[in-house]
């Protein structure tokens, strides 16, 4: 993907009132990208991804649940 389409550490800043991330790991260069969204809501198969720390939402495939930070 062209560096003007990524969001992180080597791609653009973004700061939406409602960030989706879906699939989205959380890695550290991502969560530098997204880190001024007002509301985060992360859909991951991994429960453990690291962006489920950040999230102010969060659904895992694995565990069937939502769950509010």
């Amino acid at each position: 993907m062209p560096y003007e389409r990524q969001v992180g550490q080597t791609g653009k800043t973004v700061a939406p009132k409602l960030y989706i991330g879906i699939g989205v790991s959380g890695a550290v260069q991502h969560l530098v990208g997204i880190q001024g969204s007002e509301k985060i809501v992360a859909v991951n198969s991994d429960p453990e991804a690291p962006i489920f720390r950040w999230r102010t939402w969060a659904w895992s495939e694995i565990t069937k649940r939502s769950s509010p930070r």
